[in-house]
């Protein structure tokens, strides 16, 4: 039963419990992705991570790992993830619109993930024209999307993703 959820930002401490709803909700096949692998390759930005907790239990978390595609900067969005328990409540939506709001403030231009078009698509996300951004790592195209923070980024949204450090 759901009593009483609370939206905050992540810190250092929360890392454990998060690790551990990524192992329960993804399982081992998580570490074979290729969102996972490039964002292993930085840090996510703590001021961009949320969580969602039911009293004193965290049952949502998303993370923004920050990159940047030849001069453009960005962060990408992900892991997102939502105990199963507690899906299909706007928890992963509410999770991300505050991601993006705080992208918006930091400066960032663009957010790029991985993802299912369907559920991003009605949040606002957006398919990269084809093959238009290259990762470091295998991909499959069709689920690169992104939100564009600036307009007409579509145009110059070309070139390798990389991870940057966090500003």
């Amino acid at each position: 039963m759901i009593t009483n959820l609370i939206f905050f930002p992540e810190t250092a401490d929360h890392d454990s419990t998060i690790c551990a709803m990524h192992a329960e909700v993804f399982g081992p096949g998580r570490f074979v992705r290729a969102a996972v692998l490039l964002r292993e390759q930085g840090t996510h930005d703590l001021s961009l991570s949320f969580l969602c907790a039911d009293g004193e239990k965290i049952v949502g978390s998303v993370r923004m790992v920050p990159i940047s595609i030849e001069k453009i900067k960005g962060y990408m969005l992900g892991p997102i993830v939502v105990h199963p328990l507690y899906r299909n409540k706007g928890i992963g939506k509410k999770l991300i619109q505050m991601a993006i709001k705080g992208a918006r403030t930091k400066g960032s231009e663009v957010i790029v993930l991985v993802g299912d078009a369907d559920y991003y698509t009605k949040i606002g996300f957006q398919k990269v024209p084809f093959k238009s951004l290259l990762f470091p790592v295998p991909v499959n195209p069709q689920r690169v999307m992104f939100y564009p923070i600036e307009n007409n980024i579509v145009e110059n949204l070309k070139g390798v993703i990389r991870c940057r450090k966090v500003d």
